[in-house]
């Protein structure tokens, strides 16, 4: 399992951006939730790596989910590949797919 604290990932400054399909009545999301896909973001500031994990569960404080992607594509990055597990926070998420 990787360690979104340990290997220096991006902080979030600000709120997340969340996106899906919502209909008039329905509340929108404003926070991560068990199931969602969410972006976290590693590197440099102006282009950073984007990782997208899914099937994040709570765990203790924060959360873990399974890498599925990066941005732009790749199949590995700095030893993280598709199908790795990885812990990270609230603060780590950048974008929330609901």
């Amino acid at each position: 399992m990787w360690y979104a604290n340990a290997l220096g990932f991006s902080e979030r400054i600000g709120g997340i951006i969340f996106v899906g399909a919502f209909s008039p009545d329905q509340q929108i999301a404003d926070r991560v939730d068990e199931g969602n896909q969410v972006t976290l973001q590693k590197g440099d500031k102006k282009i950073p790596k984007k990782v997208i994990v899914k099937g994040t569960k709570f765990e203790g404080a924060g959360f873990t989910g399974v890498i599925c992607g990066f941005e732009p594509p790749v199949l590995e990055f700095e030893g993280m590949k598709i199908g790795d597990e990885i812990s990270f926070q609230d603060y780590h998420v950048f974008r929330c797919k609901v």
